[in-house]
């Protein structure tokens, strides 16, 4: 499903298509995919739900850090911080399973 729609963006727009939807898939999708790896969901529910929840929380993190900082850094903070967070939640729950099973 991905690579079909990095496809279509592709083949519509050409390279600034494909710059989009990459763009997309690196910042808005794979944090919160990530982040819903570590709950007992579906590969499609994860999808979906990763999509929805990248934009709503991402642009907001960035608004109000914008306050704060420059608003550039701040868009750069929260891909920051929600990909901590998901990989933080994905070890974690490595490390709880492994010592579930010792």
């Amino acid at each position: 499903m991905v690579v079909v729609s990095v496809l279509f963006f592709t083949l519509l727009f050409g390279m600034v298509g494909f710059r989009f939807s990459a763009g997309v898939l690196i910042l808005y999708f794979i944090p919160f995919y990530l982040l819903l790896s570590s709950a007992a969901l579906g590969n499609s529910e994860k999808i979906v739900f990763g999509l929805f929840l990248s934009f709503v929380f991402i642009p907001s993190i960035a608004y109000w850090a914008g306050f704060v900082m420059p608003f550039r850094l701040a868009i750069g903070l929260a891909f920051i911080l929600v990909l901590a967070l998901a990989l933080f939640l994905r070890f974690r729950k490595q490390a709880v399973s492994k010592e579930m099973q010792a």
